[in-house]
């Protein structure tokens, strides 16, 4: 395995930076593509696949056979990634481990990789495939949104309940939060309308969490799939390829999303269960 890369902005750092509460290991995947990052959060509650293309790199160098993966302590990556200068490079070592320098602030990091990887390599392998899987499922809904819009009404519908319901109504979404005190309603219009019927339960703060990860207002694509599924949303980084996409599981439904993820699965809701995945 060899690869360099250099990084001259601070875009990657707001990504793991976003990541980094949610997932305590990160396994990157380098290939001639690009950066791949394709983790699960810590609870399996959701997924995310990202690509950076070689054009989001001021260099780019990967000498490797196919895709490399490396694993990481997620919380010691985030803390070298807040201390460094840029631009800085990233680069593997002869002695297994991940280095990170910048002559600028003439600082130098190395991060050994996580011991026995295999788990989190196979888990990246399983994402990626199934996130495009589902993007691909001609059963879905899709809709464009634009990013502030969600956000919005994420925070705006947020009063003392963690969980909000989403429907769908033509030209919008509307969320809607119920409390013992407090009922809360907002409606995020889409780019353009659709026609079908959705509707499911989200844990508010899971969702809000996916969308911090984002920070530019783009429009972003959900994918609403019938019966109890996880979403998916995704979004391009620019026209050559490089996308972000994650999927969130409902609430009150047998299977974690990461499991979802791992197998598509399409079951019926058993009325006798009432205990959130998510609680």
């Amino acid at each position: 395995m060899a690869f360099i890369i250099k990084i001259d902005n601070p875009d990657f750092a707001k990504i793991i930076k976003s990541l980094e509460p949610m997932c305590s290991v990160l396994t990157f995947d380098f290939s001639e593509r690009g950066l791949g990052l394709n983790v699960s959060d810590d609870n399996n509650s959701t997924a995310f696949s990202i690509l950076l293309g070689t054009n989001h790199f001021t260099e780019y160098e990967f000498t490797g056979d196919g895709v490399e993966r490396v694993s990481l302590n997620a919380n010691k990556f985030a803390t070298i990634l807040g201390k460094m200068s840029y631009p800085f490079q990233m680069e593997s070592t002869m002695d297994g481990s991940v280095r990170l320098v910048s002559t600028v602030g003439r600082q130098a990091y190395k991060q050994n990789l996580i011991d026995a990887p295999e788990k989190y390599h196979a888990k990246s392998v399983n994402i990626e495939l199934e996130l495009e899987k589902l993007v691909n499922d001609s059963s879905a809904i899709v809709v464009k949104i634009m990013h502030q819009d969600l956000k919005e009404a994420l925070r705006n519908v947020k009063i003392d309940s963690k969980n909000v319901t989403i429907t769908l109504d033509e030209d919008k979404l509307n969320f809607i939060a119920d409390s013992v005190e407090v009922e809360a309603e907002v409606a995020a219009p889409l780019v353009e309308a659709v026609a079908g019927e959705w509707e499911l339960t989200y844990n508010i703060k899971y969702f809000k969490d996916l969308l911090n990860v984002v920070s530019d207002n783009n429009a972003m694509t959900m994918h609403l799939y019938p019966g109890r599924k996880s979403f998916v949303l995704e979004f391009g980084f620019d026209d050559e390829g490089s996308h972000c996409r994650f999927s969130l599981a409902p609430v009150l439904q047998r299977k974690t999303p990461v499991e979802e993820v791992e197998e598509v699965v399409d079951e019926e809701f058993d009325e006798d269960e009432s205990e959130s995945e998510l609680d």
